[in-house]
């Protein structure tokens, strides 16, 4: 398992699109946020957080950030995922101030 944390929303959606449009309906605020940071990146003033958590070479998790809002999870199905994520984002950012998303 292999979690990469992404610098732009542009790279972050060219690797992490096509696994949150599976399940759009579930996925769609990392998808507006996104999209909305790819156009403008400097939309919310700090840095936002955009991470993928792989297995095999498929993506099983993903992840993002404008702080200071909180951290949205795609639908997680792998608990190992969630702790590599939780770490990561403690990380990059000590106050986050919660988590929304889905766990399975």
């Amino acid at each position: 398992m292999h979690l990469t944390r992404f610098h732009s929303a542009h790279d972050f959606r060219a690797r992490a699109e096509a696994f949150l449009l599976e399940r759009e309906a579930e996925h769609n605020l990392p998808l507006g946020l996104t999209t909305a940071l790819t156009f403008n990146p400097d939309l919310y003033g700090t840095l936002p957080y955009f991470t993928v958590v792989e297995e095999a070479g498929k993506i099983i998790a993903a992840a993002l950030m404008t702080p200071p809002y909180r951290l949205a999870l795609s639908l997680v199905k792998d608990r190992e995922a969630l702790t590599l994520i939780a770490h990561d984002v403690r990380e990059f950012r000590q106050d986050t101030p919660g988590v929304t998303g889905q766990c399975r």
